[in-house]
């Protein structure tokens, strides 16, 4: 490992000269500076990020906590937050929690000891907050909610996400619009806020367009593939006739749609069906789904620029950015 002593030597002036032009203070002359740094790059020298950390106290990394990165919308969410970072000097530490809260807090407990200068987190229960969080806040850790942010609203820690509630009540209330009136609905696992929150989207574009909220076309699902496939076939299975499904994320609707093929039935012209994310596979499955379209990427990039700049400025993030989604119609749906 080439050291500053060695560069030093070589160029024939003081240690202490060859770090104020490495670390880019030095007020010398410019030919001092280009001939230090040119046998650096000679010699391959290469920072001491450990020990820059430690002068500094930043470690130069941020954690991304997510659910479940098997799931489409995940990779793309970890993307932004990556060249926001990136852009900024920053690695990012990307953990999957497999929707298990002990995993989740574990995680938490082991980024908390491994000096990381933030976390952006994506939750799955209430579970971790008893303890975790505000130990974490008490300890002047940075942190970002985002996509699956908590309901406790006197946690002084920054949110980026969609409006739920309201991109559900468009996606049902489009399919109203078409024509429909009996609208089945698959869930997410509803012990998940935004779960919640599209169920709710779905039942209040129910009743304010005068139709009734019927128990048995919801079915609760987990958000993956399997279970929109599950879903469909419980559907189907209780003989209620419906024209259409909102399915509460695309992999579900993915799902949803091999089932109604299985059971011989065509989309849209016997089932139209809306999703909810706008994944790319979504684009180009057999029919292309209509779909709520959030923007994924642009939800990592907000993250961690919020969270960066809690980092820079030593103050905890605490704003709260909802951002536009909107329903993208393609040919899983028709008018009936």
């Amino acid at each position: 490992m080439v050291r500053i002593i060695d560069i030093a030597e070589k160029a024939n002036v003081s240690p202490g000269t060859v770090s104020k032009i490495l670390k880019g203070t030095y007020t010398g002359s410019s030919e001092t500076k280009d001939r230090v740094l040119k046998i650096a790059k000679e010699l391959g020298y290469k920072p001491n990020l450990l020990a820059s950390s430690l002068r500094s106290k930043k470690s130069k990394i941020i954690a991304l906590i997510v659910p479940e990165i098997t799931v489409p919308f995940f990779p793309e969410l970890s993307r932004g937050v990556e060249d926001e970072a990136r852009e900024n000097d920053y690695n990012v530490i990307l953990c999957s929690s497999n929707n298990d809260p002990v995993l989740e807090a574990k995680y938490l407990e082991s980024l908390e000891r491994r000096w990381v200068d933030g976390i952006i987190f994506s939750r799955i229960t209430g579970d971790t907050f008893k303890e975790r969080i505000p130990r974490l806040l008490a300890n002047k850790m940075k942190m970002v909610f985002v996509d699956r942010v908590p309901s406790e609203n006197d946690l002084p820690i920054a949110r980026v996400e969609i409006n739920n509630e309201k991109e559900a009540y468009k996606a049902t209330e489009f399919l109203i619009r078409l024509g429909h009136r009996d609208i089945a609905c698959i869930t997410g696992p509803l012990n998940t806020r935004i779960a919640q929150q599209r169920l709710e989207g779905y039942r209040k574009a129910l009743k304010d367009n005068n139709l009734p909220i019927r128990g048995e076309f919801i079915v609760e699902g987990t958000f993956k593939l399997d279970s929109g496939f599950k879903a469909v076939n419980i559907l189907l299975d209780r003989n209620i006739p419906f024209t259409a499904i909102f399915a509460c994320n695309d992999l579900m609707a993915i799902g949803a749609i091999k089932a109604l093929r299985k059971r011989n039935l065509r989309i849209p012209e016997d089932i139209s069906i809306v999703g909810f994310d706008g994944i790319p596979l979504s684009e180009y499955i057999e029919p292309s789904l209509t779909t709520v379209v959030q923007p994924i990427y642009e939800m990592g990039r907000t993250a961690a620029k919020l969270l960066l700049e809690g980092i820079k400025s030593g103050v905890e993030p605490k704003d709260h950015i909802i951002l536009e989604a909107k329903v993208e119609v393609r040919e899983s749906t028709k008018e009936l």
